[in-house]
């Protein structure tokens, strides 16, 4: 619409001119007034008067039409006219017709003066069309009280400024049916046993088996005893596929780098207790607190693990010697390593880690303020009785048989069995002070490389046929992701030397 409210700018009413002094300057002439056919006042109706003077009538001509200019510019600048307007119409058009004839100075008839009231009326009406309407009051502003009672007009959403306008029910596509909610994966336990979501039990976990990552292509198992690792490194951040990897065939003659006494590392272990049989899925493994009298250690040269000895002349040099601390112990059936080419039935792995030692540089691999330990793990191999018929087989794997967990959903580190007032010299599962030694990996995924391997060629014990079995039927019926592992045996395949170095220690 145009201006609003009917209001005129003052240009345009001050372009106006005043209706009322036009009006009452053709009754100040006192003339009679000229025939008038399309005016019809309210009172009365003049059909006749005496004629008029020509000057007087052209005076009135003007007047009435600077009258009707005014009126007609005053309505152009209205959109649409109000009721007033409309019923001041017909009064403007016959006030602006009318033929104002000047009077004479005596008296008007009855009838002139009822004429003169009715244009008088007529004018009126059409200069209050004319002025600009009054504006409407503004409204009060809202007190503080009122707005706080008032509730806030809620001010649409990015969500809903993008939110494109609801289909149609012919536009409306037929719903898709709702995705299966992702079931979470189970999360990875040591050696790539799933936990079990059980509550944990008592006793500080100082397990180093691998950790499975909670990515489904990462699971493994020995089912193509490691061949299919390799493929996995870049996926899964492993190291199956390096240069330095176990285990190997050791040879036992030949080959071989002869190591001094003081080079030698020593095994007391000191004595475990609160000791923890767990089944980890891929492996069955003993946990323990830190060891009682633990005085062990293990020798390197220079600032790396890898450097165990110098290779021209391993017994020169001045080595650095650093303490280790035992961790857990487990077993692959059958043995991992082989000697010469031969194979045991059982490998017992003692897991240690090396520790902060006063005097003594850490290597770079594993420093004081960092949270990768460096490890040295001693290889022990069991093989089985002679006799075919012997019932007793060796102590401490039949206790550990004894203490097998039986009642667990799901393999990993709370499926366990807790063995109270059990301590063990770990000390007693090393057969003789021969080995041989060399740096290697983690022989389970990762396949961590920079460890140092001690295996001792010397059978440690000998089992029956029923340990030996009891052993691997607990590995095979172990519920392992949902379903029963299945493996009877959980040992990786050799793999190759690289030209690396096999020290020998007598």
């Amino acid at each position: 619409m145009g201006n609003c409210c009917g209001k005129q700018s003052s240009k345009d009413k001050a372009a106006a001119p005043d209706p009322a002094p036009l009006l009452a300057a053709a009754h100040d002439t006192g003339a009679a007034a000229a025939p008038v056919t399309q005016l019809t006042p309210p009172s009365a109706q003049l059909t006749s008067e005496p004629p008029a003077a020509d000057a007087a009538a052209a005076a009135a001509e003007d007047a009435s039409a600077q009258l009707a200019q005014a009126v007609t510019k005053a309505a152009s600048k209205r959109s649409s006219p109000t009721q007033s307007e409309e019923r001041a119409a017909p009064a403007a058009e016959a006030a602006s017709a009318e033929v104002q004839q000047p009077s004479p100075a005596k008296p008007a008839s009855p009838e002139v003066a009822a004429l003169q009231n009715d244009m008088a009326a007529a004018a009126e009406v059409l200069q209050a069309a004319a002025e600009p309407a009054e504006a409407a009051p503004a409204e009060a502003a809202p007190t503080p009280a009122e707005l706080e009672a008032a509730p806030a007009a809620a001010e649409p959403t990015q969500e809903d400024a993008a939110a494109p306008a609801a289909p149609s029910a012919d536009e409306a596509a037929p719903a898709k049916p709702a995705a299966p909610a992702q079931q979470p994966s189970k999360a990875g336990g040591r050696g790539g046993g799933g936990r079990s979501g059980k509550k944990k039990g008592k006793g500080r976990r100082r397990g180093l088996l691998a950790e499975t990552p909670g990515n489904p292509a990462c699971q493994w198992n020995h089912s193509r005893v490691g061949r299919d690792w390799p493929a996995l490194d870049d996926e899964c951040s492993w190291s199956c596929g390096g240069l330095k990897q176990s285990p190997i065939n050791v040879p036992t003659a030949g080959h071989l780098v002869h190591l001094t006494d003081s080079l030698k590392a020593s095994t007391a272990f000191g004595t475990a207790s609160n000791l923890r049989v767990l089944k980890l899925g891929p492996a069955i493994q003993v946990e323990f607190d830190s060891p009682e009298g633990n005085d062990a250690s293990v020798v390197y040269f220079g600032d790396s693990i890898y450097n165990m000895y110098n290779k021209k002349d391993p017994n020169s040099g001045k080595p650095k010697r650093v303490n280790i601390e035992p961790l857990q112990f487990h077993w692959h059936a059958t043995s991992e390593h082989l000697l010469s080419g031969k194979a045991a039935q059982l490998e017992l792995h003692i897991v240690t880690k090396f520790v902060e030692t006063e005097g003594v540089k850490m290597p770079k691999e594993c420093p004081a303020d960092g949270d990768k330990p460096c490890l040295a793990v001693f290889a022990i191999m069991y093989d089985l009785v002679s006799d075919p018929i012997a019932t007793e087989g060796d102590a401490t794997m039949q206790k550990i048989i004894d203490a097998l967990p039986t009642d667990c959903e799901e393999a990993g580190p709370e499926c366990r069995t807790d063995v109270s007032g059990w301590s063990l010299d770990l000390g007693e599962l090393i057969p003789t002070s021969e080995y041989y030694t060399y740096t290697g990996s983690l022989t389970t995924p990762p396949c961590s490389e920079g460890v140092m391997w001690h295996m001792f060629p010397t059978v440690q014990a000998t089992l029956t046929a029923q340990q030996a079995n009891t052993l691997q039927e607990a590995l095979a019926t172990t519920i392992f992701r949902g379903k029963e592992a299945g493996n009877r045996v959980n040992n990786r395949e050799t793999q190759d030397w690289n030209s690396r170095n096999v020290f020998h220690a007598a």
